[in-house]
């Protein structure tokens, strides 16, 4: 006997709108009063297990349809009760949310707190041009939806929660002791959470650098998971950082900034201050992490994946402190990283960030073959992602017209003086151009000033504001070889160059070590000050330095006047 024939004998149905639902085959009952207690009316189980919206294909027809679980058990039992609020229904709901809880807890908020028959637009879920988080927030829900969990409307592309009972289970979920902790998002390290990204990716004139996600996922748990980046201060390394630990969160993220472990400190005390941290902010989500400050930050890692079965990614922000504060114990720093990175099978990726190359101190340590190396002189394939390119600033000019409402000439003019005051550093990616014979190119734009001059309709210096005269007087004053001739010359006109006669990518001096003018030369390549070119063809090869940040360098020459003339009532700078 197959189960429709069996549901056929047991009992029969008959449902009919506004009406009791009741068995045909059913004990008869003394009086009308007695039979009216045993009914189920339609619209009761309408009210409580709501409908999902199914459409032919074909014929475009909509049905509604209901859970046939749902309807069956109400019936046998003569009552509508919660059938699906067992564990293993909830279970299910909540390990999926808990896992993309950063992506799904705004639209989730947003449905619980709406009426149960509430309609979302899909697409009102993408905030900014955040391409990324919306089709994977969008991939989630559709799971919901093919979970039971939520209906989805096609024709208007609206979500809804179906029905009272799964309402209900939405709202057990958000009573939570874990929800709710997740919802304060106090954690820094361990899995830090997206608010840092989300407020930066809201602002007015945000450049959306997700692509980089996309490059990084190739490398992932890869023999090239290790990378250290370089650039100088405001060039939006940090959020960078806030980026990847918002979107990683499928691994568990471990975010360090070392500037709050190791500036002024010994590396000893800077690692117990570390465990310390981690500790404390997994014990906060994981209650039974056995772990303490006996064990090493490596067993920390290991237990994390044990318990959580996911691997880690390691973000790590102002690497070079150490050496920026000239600490005598760099031979040490660079031993804890090396045993924390090489060959830890929880790790990976690891994404390191400073502004220092990591390349120029680790010369006699093991560290430097783990890390593949990017900094102002080797930008490599990470050349565009860090600052911006000319594209973006076009693109941003675009934004800003149709944001201020101004006339194209205006615009035009802007980018023109953009391009003059900010010029750009020119970072090399190794890969040829199309149909050309050298390498691909980027000029690259230091992002706070871009986005400062957009923000205030203002060229001005805002790069000053964060940086200070003392370290460059510092190192031109050392006049090694000549060395305040050559940065006149280079101040004296954008145009100038100075031909090294040196290999500036293969320098193998320790950027903290200064013996002639080469290395101070190099070492105001990497904090910004100078510009590198790096030029190869078939015939020759040139290593060239521009002067770039004319502010600072020019205060320290002279006043900065710039000529102008007016156009229209315009300022326009001179060509």
């Amino acid at each position: 006997m197959n189960l429709f024939q069996y549901l056929k004998e047991l009992y029969t149905y008959e449902i009919i709108n506004n009406k009791a639902l009741i068995h045909k085959n059913e004990t008869k009952y003394e009086n009308d009063k007695d039979r009216g207690r045993n009914r189920i009316k339609y619209e009761n189980l309408k009210d409580s297990y709501g409908s999902y919206q199914l459409i032919d294909s074909f014929s475009n027809e909509i049905y509604k349809i209901y859970s046939p679980y749902l309807i069956l058990e109400s019936l046998k039992n003569n009552i509508v009760k919660r059938y699906q609020m067992d564990d293993n229904y909830y279970d299910l709901l909540a390990k999926f949310i808990q896992k993309n809880y950063d992506n799904l807890k705004d639209v989730i908020t947003l449905l619980i707190e709406s009426e149960r028959d509430k309609k979302i637009k899909v697409d009102s879920l993408l905030y900014q041009n955040d391409i990324y988080s919306f089709s994977k927030r969008k991939n989630n829900l559709m799971k919901l939806v093919h979970l039971g969990y939520l209906n989805y409307d096609k024709y208007n592309n609206e979500i809804s929660i179906p029905n009272k009972e799964i309402h209900r289970l939405f709202k057990l979920i958000s009573k939570a002791d874990w929800w709710n902790y997740m919802k304060e998002e106090t954690n820094n390290i361990f899995n830090p959470g997206e608010n840092d990204f989300k407020k930066f990716s809201q602002r007015e004139f945000y450049v959306d650098k997700t692509e980089l996600i996309l490059e990084l996922n190739k490398i992932i748990n890869s023999e090239k998971q290790n990378i250290c980046i370089s650039r100088p201060r405001r060039f939006g390394k940090t959020k960078i950082v806030d980026m990847l630990s918002a979107y990683y969160r499928k691994f568990n993220v471990i975010k360090l900034n070392m500037f709050n472990y190791l500036y002024q400190t010994s590396i000893k005390e800077g690692k117990e201050n570390i465990k310390t941290s981690i500790i404390k902010e997994v014990k906060n989500s994981i209650a039974d992490f056995e772990c303490d400050n006996k064990n090493s930050i490596n067993e920390i890692l290991n237990e994390i994946l044990e318990k959580t079965s996911r691997h880690n990614i390691l973000v790590i922000d102002e690497w070079d402190i150490v050496f920026r504060d000239n600490n005598k114990n760099s031979i040490e720093y660079l031993k804890f990283l090396t045993s924390l990175i090489k060959g830890e099978e929880s790790i990976h990726l690891t994404y390191m960030t400073g502004i220092l190359p990591l390349k120029s101190y680790g010369l006699n340590s093991e560290i430097t073959g783990i890390f593949d190396h990017f900094s102002m002189v080797e930008g490599g394939w990470m050349s565009k992602y860090v600052g911006f390119t000319v594209e973006e600033v076009k693109e941003l000019c675009k934004k800003f017209k149709k944001k201020k409402n101004f006339d194209d000439e205006y615009v035009n003019i802007f980018y023109y003086n953009i391009k003059e005051i900010y010029n750009g550093y020119r970072l090399t990616d190794g890969s040829k151009n199309e149909n050309r014979n050298y390498w691909k190119t980027y000029e690259i734009y230091t992002s706070l000033s871009i986005i400062k001059a957009f923000e205030f309709n203002s060229i001005r210096n805002y790069w000053h504001l964060t940086e200070s005269y003392d370290n460059l007087y510092k190192y031109i004053d050392m006049d090694f070889d000549g060395l305040k001739k050559d940065i006149v010359y280079l101040m004296s006109d954008k145009k100038n160059r100075i031909k090294l006669d040196m290999d500036i990518v293969n320098f193998n001096r320790n950027c903290g070590e200064y013996n002639n003018k080469y290395d101070v030369l190099v070492k105001l390549v990497h904090l910004g000050y100078l510009a590198y070119e790096y030029k190869k063809d078939y015939d020759n090869k040139s290593d060239k330095l521009i002067g770039n940040y004319l502010f600072l360098m020019k205060k320290y020459i002279h006043h900065l006047r710039y000529p102008q003339k007016i156009i229209n009532g315009k300022n326009y700078l001179k060509k």
